[in-house]
């Protein structure tokens, strides 16, 4: 049962830094769109660039924000998924280990894989935040395209 606990908290470990970085993309393609919409919208209304020129950057930018969406809403699908696997281990482990005397070692297992459950669900929330986000990005730069006729 150790050696079992020892490699869920591995994993959820390992999970939990891979949705951090997932979520940081996240981030850097939002900046990213968001300022090179603003730069071609100011190229436009600075007639540096025709309207056609906009649409082109624009379909652009809104065709990586919908990829980067799809990819985060993907990656918080499996990480639903995963954090139930764990949040079922924890529960009968937990559940198991109340009915017998159970070591201090593997209470303390325990706890760390509850705690990591924790920052897992952490994790999973600011990156659903993000994509938020990302979502509601898009549909802001619908609005200024719209209104700029």
């Amino acid at each position: 049962d150790r050696v079992r606990l020892a490699s869920y908290a591995r994993d959820l470990n390992a999970d939990v830094n891979s949705l951090n970085r997932v979520t940081a993309a996240g981030q850097v393609a939002y900046n990213c769109y968001s300022a090179k919409f603003r730069a071609a919208l100011e190229d436009y209304k600075a007639k540096r660039i025709t309207r056609a020129e906009l649409d082109q950057r624009y379909a652009e930018i809104k065709s990586g924000l919908a990829e980067a969406s799809a990819i985060l809403g993907s990656t918080l699908s499996e990480a639903d998924k995963r954090e139930a696997e764990y949040r079922q281990v924890l529960t009968k482990k937990t559940s198991k280990a109340t009915k017998t005397v159970t070591r201090k070692q593997t209470s303390d297992q325990l706890q760390n894989l509850s705690n990591g459950v924790g920052s897992y669900k952490e994790s999973t929330a600011q990156l659903t935040a993000v994509k938020s986000d990302l979502d509601e990005i898009q549909l802001q730069m619908d609005k200024v395209m719209l209104a700029q006729g």
